[in-house]
């Protein structure tokens, strides 16, 4: 029996005037994943995480944090970042996180505030004016400020927006750390490298509508490629050309690409048959689609 989703909406819409920004939104999100939401700028990922974090309110629909409707009790088990931190410059980074436990209500104690900089990689700089931070500290700052109270569930807003190499590669690394923590982690990107990194499970928004969901293996694994290669990729595409299950062959550089139906490729097959007409095959792998391809064929784009 599969466990009660952390989060489920139902039938959830929001305008804006004319413009549909969520159109009747169904979603389940499963308890210790770390739930990706990927689409392109104006697709809705804002305007749905606002909506089940109590910003904004649905025109229509419903949804359910633990089985439940949404309240205060409900809402100290979730830490949130969304868009721009918002932190006073001449604070340090452990007086702003007071000011943010005084107003949550979440993480009073002096303990939980030093937990939380110890998290990020920041209890060093706990003395630090938040003006003298850099980017990706600030960001750390904001998700220190997220782990206050020790919140069951995380959801964070393009958590590595405008970053650079490094901050991105720290936030990313946090991340993993927080899920082996237990969290369950709700995170809206719309960069494909992100979510293929660092998610177990995804859904891909489009104009306000969900055009897949599942886990990220789930999504990826619409067909099964497989690469080969010998001394005569010419012949070997003309002896493979005919395989059972085949769908189209591709030639890539210097190997070949054999792309089937779901479940139905076998390297075993494909080697043999190899075998069989005079061909040793220097290279058979089974390869793993690109979340990048994946997207572009889901959107059209």
């Amino acid at each position: 029996m599969n466990p009660s989703p952390i989060l489920e909406l139902q039938q959830v819409s929001k305008s804006y005037g004319r413009i549909k920004a969520l159109k009747a939104i169904d979603l389940c999100i499963p308890p210790g994943s770390v739930f990706g939401i990927l689409g392109p700028n104006g697709s809705g990922k804002t305007t749905l995480l606002s909506i089940v974090l109590d910003v904004l309110a649905a025109d229509k629909g419903r949804y359910l944090w633990f089985g439940q409707e949404g309240g205060p009790e409900v809402r100290r088990k979730i830490g949130s970042l969304l868009e721009t931190p918002n932190f006073y410059h001449y604070l340090s980074g452990e007086d702003n996180l007071r000011v943010t436990s005084s107003i949550s209500g979440r993480g009073q104690s002096p303990e939980a505030i030093t937990k939380a900089l110890q998290i990020v990689k920041l209890e060093e700089r706990r003395k630090s004016r938040f003006s003298t931070y850099s980017l990706g500290m600030k960001q750390r700052l904001a998700i220190a400020a997220a782990l206050l109270g020790d919140p069951a569930v995380l959801v964070f807003d393009e958590p590595t927006n405008g970053l650079d190499p490094v901050g991105i590669a720290e936030i990313r690394e946090l991340i993993r750390q927080l899920h082996a923590a237990g969290h369950t982690i709700i995170m809206a990107s719309h960069l494909l490298d992100e979510v293929e990194k660092v998610c177990s499970h995804m859904a891909i928004l489009k104009s306000g509508q969900i055009i897949t969901t599942g886990s990220v293996e789930e999504v990826l694994a619409d067909e099964d490629i497989v690469e080969v290669s010998a001394a005569d990729n010419t012949q070997l595409a003309a002896i493979l050309d005919h395989t059972s299950g085949l769908k189209r062959l591709e030639k890539e550089q210097q190997v070949l690409l054999l792309y089937f139906e779901k479940g139905m490729a076998d390297p075993a097959k494909i080697n043999q048959l190899a075998w069989e007409r005079g061909i040793t095959l220097k290279h058979l792998s089974v390869r793993k689609k690109r979340l990048e391809t994946r997207f572009f064929e889901l959107t059209n784009n």
